[in-house]
């Protein structure tokens, strides 16, 4: 099985026009953005969304240290921050998504010691991301209705899921108890 790791991403220096490339010749159509254009890159760089201020962001890589995806951690400095995983076309089914969700919580977990809780969400139809976080032990939570933007007006459901320090430090998947509904 391939392995996979994370390396500091140094946006507005070394790393600049590789980010570029990166998400300009990439396409990600489960974001809102799926396609951006470099002004809006070159944009998001200046006004520091990939800077550590408040997030993590590392490079997704492989054995062979080739650059497979981009990961962000935002609201690092909150009790429950926020997943944003993109993964190259070229490098989509093959199992990364679920290893780099594992590299993801050894970091958020390994290096924020007031977090107990990550968050991720996808869109109702990335099953692919949705089978990612299953297997990488996540837990479904919400649904939250047509709360995704997508193209043309068209809106999705939000599917969230996350991932207790807890259940990372054991290994194990504590479920969500769906039966408390109240009449």
């Amino acid at each position: 099985m391939t392995r996979v790791t994370l390396a500091r991403l140094d946006a507005r220096g070394a790393d600049r026009d590789q980010l570029v490339r990166f998400l300009t010749s990439e396409r990600f159509p489960f974001h809102v953005a799926s396609h951006p254009d470099r002004a809006t890159v070159l944009e998001r760089i200046d006004r520091g969304d990939f800077d550590e201020r408040g997030r993590l962001v590392r490079w997704v890589r492989t054995d062979g240290a080739d650059t497979v995806g981009l990961l962000r951690v935002e609201d690092a400095d909150d009790p429950t921050p926020m997943l944003d995983l993109r993964l190259g076309e070229a490098h989509r089914g093959r199992g990364l998504g679920t290893a780099a969700l594992r590299r993801a919580c050894d970091l958020v977990f390994g290096t924020l010691p007031d977090v107990d809780r990550f968050e991720g969400s996808t869109r109702s139809d990335n099953v692919a991301m949705r089978r990612a976080f299953r297997r990488a032990g996540w837990v479904k939570e919400a649904v939250h209705r047509e709360a995704w933007p997508g193209r043309d007006g068209a809106r999705f459901d939000a599917i969230g899921y996350a991932m207790l320090r807890g259940d990372w430090q054991r290994g194990t998947v504590t479920p969500v108890r769906w039966t408390d509904e109240i009449d």
